[in-house]
């Protein structure tokens, strides 16, 4: 009989755990591109090598921009912006959507310019639709002129973004290009000498979370449960006749 009674308070609480356990979260990878096997040369539209659960993300894509540069490893173009401020396109971008709310952490990526000559875009920017890519920019920076026209750019915070659900577009534009080569060069790039970091966005997926039933109807429940129990542990009587 303890035996049983044991079993039964074990079924209870097992559905209890059930019914009232809400939705968890976990960190995960949310988008990533393979930049380092990459040419726009010869690809233009670069498709995602890793797409979260519950993401569709679309290719990495130039808008606006001219010809592309010849050099495997890289996802770069000419023609960036020659002004001070970016304008609505050139730009490379992509598109997110998300069908659970994300709360969005990290970015990482290696950028390519022929910044150091100058030639190339002096100033990047990296923007979100969230805000119509107006006035609150992700991401605002000046190359290093010391170095080789590349900068590694890994485990920046875009946790202003929030936590959102649906489609957000991210745009990279680039300005302050020299007007002698016509804006001069600028993309992302995974190849050494460079830098090695793939265009890799991280966040929190949440879950569903189911709501808890009232506490009567667990109640109810939980008595339904231990009684089934019991009743089918309970010895058959045996015949008198």
């Amino acid at each position: 009989m303890k035996r049983n009674v044991r079993s039964g308070c074990f079924a209870v609480f097992y559905g209890f755990t059930l019914l009232a356990a809400g939705g968890q979260a976990w960190s995960a990878v949310i988008i990533s591109y393979p930049t380092n096997i990459s040419n726009a040369a010869t690809t233009a539209s670069l498709a995602p090598s890793i797409v979260a659960a519950g993401v569709v993300a679309s290719n990495l894509e130039p808008t606006g921009l001219g010809a592309p540069l010849d050099f495997t490893g890289s996802f770069a173009f000419f023609g960036w912006e020659q002004g001070p401020v970016p304008e609505a396109d050139p730009y490379i971008g992509f598109t997110l959507s998300t069908l659970l709310p994300v709360t969005y952490e990290t970015l990482t990526y290696g950028l390519l310019s022929d910044a150091n000559v100058p030639q190339g875009p002096q100033n990047w920017e990296l923007r979100a639709s969230t805000d119509g890519f107006n006035t609150s920019d992700i991401l605002v920076h000046a190359f290093d002129m010391e170095g080789a026209g590349g900068a590694a750019l890994t485990g920046l915070d875009i946790s202003a973004l929030g936590t959102l659900v649906g489609v957000i577009d991210f745009r990279l534009f680039g300005f302050n290009g020299s007007p002698d080569t016509f804006g001069g060069i600028l993309g992302f790039v995974d190849e050494p000498p460079f830098t090695q970091f793939p265009l890799t966005l991280t966040g929190t997926i949440a879950s569903v979370s189911v709501p808890a039933p009232p506490t009567p109807s667990l109640l109810g429940i939980g008595a339904l449960i231990l009684g089934l129990v019991l009743a089918r542990r309970r010895p058959a009587r045996r015949s008198t006749a």
